[in-house]
């Protein structure tokens, strides 16, 4: 419990309830980097997406 209350009040810190927020898309720019996302997707190849049916 101790462990975790430390976590909780600095949350915010490396190894905290958040972590290292650095890598988090904001919501504002969270469509744009879906369809980014998809559009690699779709061009693997060897992902043979209609065959997954």
């Amino acid at each position: 419990v101790a462990s975790l209350r430390q976590r909780f009040f600095h949350s915010i810190a490396p190894g905290g309830l958040a972590g290292d927020r650095r890598g988090v898309v904001p919501a504002s720019g969270f469509a744009f980097s879906a369809e980014q996302i998809w559009k690699v997707i779709k061009e693997n190849k060897d992902l043979d997406l209609p065959a997954h049916k």
